[in-house]
């Protein structure tokens, strides 16, 4: 926390003048002696973050730093934290949530290049849409695969697109092809050089090199980097 509290001093240092605040009411209440009162306006703070965009972020890191009241300070620190990474999460490459393989299917009586699941990651959106290990991916958006390494084809497509947006992978699964939607989420920040967890392969274990963990350092570094772009270099300000 002393490390986060420094780089907050820092940036505070070079902010423009805030734009926009909270309603004083809500700040007053982040503090309460209430502590469901305390999570509520927490919450509320979070509201009032996403619609102020990027003014609504000078004014967290301002009053993340300065504010004299500690609670104010964590809380708003949290939410800063929080509205950080969900604009870094919609800058992030899009995610389906596979472990896979180049493969070739026989496709009335022709073989097809294909990409084959090895694992399908709990809850990602290859999951949500019933994907499962042992699919084939035949295609993407209707273009089907005709040579070449077809696990970075997909993963190249992939990573050019955003979250958020929606592809349709056609899909051999045992004597039928079918056609998959699915809505594209956010690279975790853990992920492999094709984009997807190769860490799904092994069984996540307790200690300082799980899975969660790795995710969580990965995060805690790109937020670091965020405020660290904020801070001015050595002579930064000289003329």
């Amino acid at each position: 926390m002393r490390t986060w509290l420094v780089l907050l001093a820092l940036v505070v240092a070079v902010l423009p003048s805030r734009a926009v605040e909270p309603p004083e009411e809500l700040l007053k209440e982040l503090s309460s002696e209430h502590y469901p009162q305390r999570i509520k306006a927490q919450r509320a703070l979070e509201d009032w973050a996403a619609e102020a965009g990027d003014e609504g972020l000078g004014w967290l890191l301002e009053t993340s730093s300065a504010h004299d009241e500690p609670e104010v300070r964590n809380r708003v620190f949290e939410v800063l934290r929080s509205q950080v990474m969900s604009q870094l999460d919609r800058e992030r490459p899009g995610f389906i949530g596979i472990t896979m393989v180049g493969f070739q299917v026989d496709l009335e009586g022709e073989k097809v290049p294909a990409v084959a699941i090895t694992s399908v990651q709990k809850g990602s959106p290859a999951d949500r849409t019933g994907l499962r290990e042992g699919d084939r991916i035949l295609g993407i958006d209707g273009e089907r695969w005709t040579e070449g390494d077809t696990p970075d084809q997909l993963a190249r497509k992939v990573g050019g697109m955003k979250p958020g947006e929606e592809i349709e992978l056609e899909v051999a699964r045992e004597d039928e092809v079918k056609t998959f939607a699915l809505k594209l989420a956010p690279r975790p920040w853990a992920a492999g050089e094709w984009g997807e967890l190769r860490q799904m392969r092994a069984v996540p274990f307790a200690g300082r090199f799980s899975l969660e963990n790795v995710e969580k350092e990965e995060r805690d570094k790109a937020f670091r980097e965020w405020l660290q772009k904020r801070t001015p270099g050595p002579g930064a300000g000289a003329r």
